[in-house]
């Protein structure tokens, strides 16, 4: 198990320390491994409103930063959010973090990561903080569990210092912290799996020319049930099908279907694995059945068949799995 905490802070102090003896109580439970990410440390820039991300795919950000550095983070292990008060609200640091991650909102993947919050702050309102962090991990898909405020004035006393390390310990450690250790995967079934961009462009590419193929074949052939808009007799389905009719409105059904997959992985909807599995599978029990009705292999099989293999080898990486 590993657990990544992410200090929206840009000094060492006091917020870090918190998260530091946070991970060190964490890692007294057995077998955990754990990291500090100071977002001071990395490149972020503040979010323009383009929209790109939203619309289009958050690998279109205009951006060419660390963020994605860090959100490789985030999905590789459990998450801390820490930030200091700073006028009532986040710091500057997190909040430009948590807008460069608005798109998760809407695509999210942090199902079965498992998210809490620590806020360190001078006077007042950090236990609003600390719902505004919890409210932001549930709306990624994080199991969440109720974050801390900590109060942390300078000098910061040895009684302080005392009250800090007694909330640490029984609030998330003894309490909330042992979920992390033993969170349940039981809305894995519906995690949005990660796919390197070639294989997604691939993946869309050949359910795209399916599609193309199989609406269009399938027109032809339900308009003209006799075959002469495809120049195909009858005679060569050996009386298996009076006609090509309902030929015809299987390869439309089959089009249709592949046109769903492709909406799908267009806009990385956790369905897209199913939609596109069932899509082309269907293709290839087409083409089998096609060949042992012609009783031959034609190079149409090879120009509309081949493709469709390669789809289904790029579907693997977006097939759900627990951790």
């Amino acid at each position: 198990m590993k657990v990544t905490a992410f200090i929206g802070s840009g000094r060492k102090r006091h917020t870090y320390n918190a998260s530091e003896k946070f991970l060190q109580n964490l890692q007294s439970l057995g077998n955990i491994e754990y990291e500090i990410v100071r977002l001071s440390d990395y490149n972020l820039g503040t979010c323009k409103d383009c929209k790109l991300c939203l619309d289009k795919g958050e690998e279109l950000c205009p951006f060419k930063d660390d963020r994605d550095i860090l959100i490789e983070k985030m999905k590789n292990s459990d998450g801390i959010f820490a930030s200091p008060n700073y006028s009532f609200q986040v710091s500057a640091l997190m909040k430009i973090f948590l807008d460069r991650l608005a798109f998760n909102f809407h695509r999210r993947c942090f199902f079965g990561k498992t998210f809490t919050s620590i806020v360190v702050q001078g006077i007042a309102k950090g236990e609003e903080i600390v719902k505004y962090l919890d409210f932001i991990g549930k709306g990624m898909s994080f199991n969440v569990v109720k974050g801390c405020c900590l109060k942390s004035l300078e000098p910061m006393t040895e009684k302080s210092q005392k009250e800090i390390d007694r909330i640490i310990l029984p609030h998330l450690l003894t309490k909330n912290l042992v979920i992390m250790k033993k969170r349940k995967y039981d809305i894995v079934s519906n995690q949005i799996v990660d796919q390197p961009g070639w294989q997604r462009i691939t993946l869309l590419s050949v359910i795209g020319y399916e599609t193309v193929g199989a609406l269009s074949g399938g027109f032809l052939l339900a308009l003209s049930p006799d075959g002469r808009l495809m120049d195909m007799p009858v005679e060569i389905m050996h009386g298996f099908f009076k006609d090509f009719l309902l030929p015809g409105l299987m390869l439309i059904g089959l089009g249709i279907l592949n046109a769903a997959a492709f909406i799908a992985v267009l806009f990385k909807n956790r369905t897209g694995w199913f939609l596109s599995g069932l899509a082309l599978g269907g293709l290839v029990i087409w083409f089998t059945v096609e060949i042992l009705i012609l009783q031959e292999i034609h190079w149409l099989h090879a120009m509309w068949g081949l493709p469709v293999i390669i789809g289904c080898l790029m579907i693997i990486p977006l097939i759900p799995r627990s951790h």
